[in-house]
């Protein structure tokens, strides 16, 4: 049965990821078939298929029971000790690539460093929860 609420969150996801305006990478990245049929995921219209929950298993940080009940947080922790990284130097080298690669807009910068700074903000929210 399709859930409008389990739809909400996908879409919320997606965004996170991709951005509001880049939804159809993600119909890209996952092959889903038909332009429309992301919109009917979302809107609950139509049950999402298990595949789609696979393939953000395999590929993103979601926390798939979050997505499915809406319980906890929506990101897992991450799989490697935030004390064994410098995250700090990551960030200086991942900015390094990006702006060395002219086929990013600026958009998708934003988004990105978006996503850094989410990494950033959970990484200081997990040790502090440490202490």
């Amino acid at each position: 049965m399709p859930n409008k609420e389990i739809g909400k969150r996908l879409g919320w996801i997606i965004d996170e990821i991709y951005g509001s305006r880049k939804r159809y990478l993600f119909v890209k990245d996952v092959g889903i078939s038909g332009s429309g049929r992301l919109s009917n995921y979302i809107a609950g219209h139509n049950k999402i298929p298990q595949y789609i929950f696979d393939w953000l298993s395999s590929n993103t940080d979601v926390n798939l029971h979050w997505l499915q009940t809406g319980e906890g947080e929506p990101w897992l922790p991450p799989s490697i000790d935030a004390d064994t990284i410098n995250l700090d130097e990551l960030i200086k080298k991942g900015i390094t690539i990006i702006c060395e690669d002219e086929q990013y807009s600026a958009e998708e910068v934003r988004e990105i460093l978006k996503g850094i700074q989410r990494a950033k903000e959970y990484r200081n929210r997990s040790l502090n929860n440490g202490k």
